[in-house]
């Protein structure tokens, strides 16, 4: 939310000056999106379950920052079930990215 406090406008069809203007701003809060996934560690398979708005996209992230998994299409209403059969054991970073951009991340392992 932006506010202001501005003095002895003037305004036209050009645009408004003002010859002194105080502006202030609240940061603003990011949506929430409640999410879990489970099992954790995992072998074949991981669900990923959230509340809210459907997230924009769910990556999979291996240990050493490579992008495994981006599914940014036809994510369901409410889950989402990951298969994680030929992946190697090991730890990864579960990334739901939100509808403003945003995003957590949570740890997963899985384990073979």
């Amino acid at each position: 939310e932006v506010r202001g406090k501005c003095g002895d406008a003037t305004s036209s069809w050009i645009g408004t000056r003002f010859n002194s203007c105080q502006v202030a701003t609240d940061p603003v809060e990011p949506a929430r999106l409640t999410w879990r996934l489970y099992p954790n560690p995992a072998n074949d398979q991981v669900r990923i379950e959230w509340n809210g708005e459907t997230p924009l996209a769910i990556q999979l992230w291996d240990a050493r920052g490579r992008l495994v998994r981006n599914v940014t299409s036809g994510l369901p209403a409410r889950e989402l079930d990951l298969d994680l059969a030929e992946l190697p054991g090991g730890l990864y970073w579960v990334r739901v990215i939100r509808r403003d951009g945003g995003f957590e991340a949570r740890k997963l392992i899985v384990a073979r």
